[in-house]
């Protein structure tokens, strides 16, 4: 069986994306959490990979970092799933999706760093991260007017599992959304997945990164 090493649910977004995949599509895995705010949370996470990063997925004495190389490495051990679509071009295209979301939205990642269960009443975005919203926004319709299902591309995939902690943002920090784009993330929000991380957060001790992180957001409500 799988371990997957990960952090806090309720700020480790990348960890969220590969657990909400695996849930999904119901691959067994162990969870190794190792809390941000433990003193030895590098030491721990160096033992399996010097990147000291999470997530890692360890299958047996592999270990594999990265989300992208872990879904990949998901996708070619269970062919018999659909992690990405069957379609050659929808493939490509939710591909390109996680690779963009991979490599980019940096304004949205450090100016609203993911707190699942809060909202921020008082953000304001800055101009350019508006912009950035609107670039995603474009992309985003895009791959929806598309679609002929109630995901990305149709069934769920790797592409909506990506793209669920980003999403979760415009939640927590107020920041307006097409309506569209709302009612897919609506869809996304009723999956077991999404609503047992939803869960698993809700009974998550807090730490002290909120305040290490989050001191210059003032006005939080749970």
């Amino acid at each position: 069986m799988y371990t997957l090493v990960l952090a806090n649910k309720r700020y480790s977004s990348w960890s969220m994306r590969v657990w909400l995949l695996m849930k999904e599509f119901d691959i067994p895995f162990k969870e190794e959490l190792i809390r941000f705010d433990s003193p030895d949370f590098a030491s721990r996470v160096s033992d399996y990979s010097l990147t000291k990063k999470v997530p890692l997925l360890l299958d047996e004495s592999l270990v594999i970092s990265d989300t992208l190389a872990i879904v990949e490495y998901l996708a070619e051990s269970h062919a018999e799933l659909a992690i990405w679509p069957t379609d050659k071009q929808k493939r490509a295209k939710a591909r390109s999706l996680c690779a963009q979301m991979h490599a980019g939205y940096s304004l949205l990642r450090n100016e609203c760093p993911m707190q699942f269960d809060k909202v921020y009443k008082r953000f304001t975005p800055s101009e350019l991260l508006r912009k950035e919203i609107a670039s995603f926004s474009s992309i985003f319709l895009e791959a929806l007017s598309q679609s002929d299902g109630d995901f990305l591309f149709g069934e769920y995939s790797a592409a909506d599992a990506y793209y669920a902690p980003f999403l979760s943002r415009f939640d927590s920090y107020l920041l307006p959304l097409d309506d569209r784009i709302n009612a897919y993330y609506a869809k996304v929000k009723m999956t077991k997945s999404y609503q047992n991380w939803q869960q698993d957060v809700a009974n998550e001790k807090e730490d002290n990164t909120e305040s290490s992180l989050y001191s210059s957001l003032d006005d939080v409500r749970d």
